[in-house]
């Protein structure tokens, strides 16, 4: 009885030692396919990996891209997508692993850098810098065209302790003329710009606000301070910042974003006839009354080719026809080609992108002008139901139901971009 057990335990043996053989060249096959691929082809697999994703889903994104990293030959390139656009928590968990994966090489790869928690972590008697925007190292950065300095988040810009080191490392390490977007919606003083004067190619600005204070004034005011500005954001317009719009000479800005209304301007200065953007779209409802501060727009901005708005601004203007008011504010703008209607999160509800589609079906009904060609309704939390209303060649107004929101932003904006 015996030997036949043994005889079996043989034959198990084989047999495993025959499955392992089999997946050992199944591998080696895979590996030598691999190999066999042109590296133009693996470019595009990980390329269209990387694509496949929704904005939204960051982490499934970085979870598959760390999982080809793995891969010798597909490491380069799988590292140089996931470093490509990288959002770096000052101080958190992973903040010192992603340093030191910068400084061994990932850092040329970085385009897009926003860092947050920025101003929390004022770095500590006796505690290391090797986990926070101290140590980043920018100097590597030379493929850095975007800069974004957040504290908590985008729209955290209050309680914040000035601390003017990270405008220090800028000015001593960042490469000149790399950036073309910088964005602090935090409390500045004037020397904390003064990197910006080594980056004469910047075209995209946003601020917590104009400034107030003398020597920041004078440096916008500079012609030659920033002179292919195209795009200025503000946090927050407030009263004071009328009295600078008059003062930025010099240069072709032609897009504008404002997130905070706190006054209608006395006068729009270079951008009353200069501005083909508007950006309204994470605008809070003015406390002045948001019927009157779009009436204020549409008058003073007789340009615009694209205007971007929030449901939330239009929701709280006061209006007994909301309908009736978007429309003819819309009919004022003559060259007006498109307009964007955001119900963004958090503020609105799906009860909200209902009523919103209702009113822009009304809006069409009633709009009589030449110029609007389509309207996007885009919905922050429930992306499925983005769509255009759009007029086609015999002017019959129908929905596009999805619709690709950034395909159309980035249509519409370069149209008017090229008409500036």
């Amino acid at each position: 009885m015996a030997p036949k057990r043994k005889k079996k335990t043989e034959q198990v043996r084989v047999s495993s030692k025959g499955s392992n053989e089999s997946q050992l060249e199944g591998s080696s096959t895979r590996q030598s396919l691999l190999e066999r691929l042109h590296p133009e082809i693996i470019t595009l697999i990980v390329e269209t990996l990387a694509a496949s994703y929704d904005d939204r889903d960051e982490y499934s994104r970085n979870k598959d891209l760390c999982s080809l990293a793995c891969c010798r030959l597909l490491s380069v390139d799988a590292e140089r997508v996931l470093y490509r656009s990288l959002t770096f928590w000052s101080g958190g968990w992973k903040a010192g692993a992603i340093i030191d994966k910068m400084k061994s090489g990932a850092a040329k790869y970085v385009q897009e850098l926003a860092i947050t928690g920025y101003g929390e972590q004022a770095v500590r008697r006796g505690r290391s810098s090797r986990n926070t925007y101290s140590d980043v190292p920018f100097a590597q950065m030379t493929s850095l065209r975007v800069l974004c300095i957040y504290r908590n988040g985008e729209n955290d810009m209050y309680n914040h302790v000035r601390n003017p080191e990270i405008f220090q490392l800028l000015r001593e390490s960042l490469p000149k003329n790399i950036l073309h977007t910088f964005v602090y919606l935090l409390p500045y003083e004037a020397e904390d710009l003064e990197f910006l004067k080594d980056q004469n190619g910047l075209r995209r600005l946003t601020l917590h606000t104009l400034p107030v204070e003398t020597r920041s004034c004078e440096l916008l005011k500079n012609p030659s301070f920033l002179p292919k500005l195209e795009h200025l954001g503000l946090a927050r317009l407030e009263a004071s910042s009328s009295i600078m719009m008059q003062g930025l000479p010099g240069r072709s800005i032609h897009s504008l974003e404002i997130r905070t209304a706190e006054c209608i301007p006395e006068t729009w200065g270079i951008f009353a006839e200069q501005l083909t953007i508007l950006d309204l779209s994470q605008t809070a409802p003015y406390k002045g009354g948001s019927a009157a501060f779009i009436e204020c727009v549409t008058k003073n901005l007789p340009n615009l080719r694209l205007f971007r708005i929030s449901w939330l601004l239009l929701k709280y203007s006061m209006s007994l026809d909301l309908a009736l008011m978007l429309c003819g504010e819309l009919e004022r703008l003559q060259h007006l080609e498109a307009s964007e209607i955001r119900v963004y999160y958090p503020g609105s509800s799906q009860d909200d992108l209902t009523s919103c589609v209702k009113v822009i079906d009304e809006v069409v009904a009633k709009y009589s002008g030449a110029s609007l060609q389509s309207i996007l309704i885009r919905s922050d939390f429930s992306v499925s139901n983005n769509r255009t209303v759009s007029r086609v060649g015999d002017q019959v107004w129908r929905h596009v139901f999805p619709s690709n929101s950034r395909d159309w932003l980035d249509l519409y904006a370069q149209k008017a971009s090229s008409t500036k």
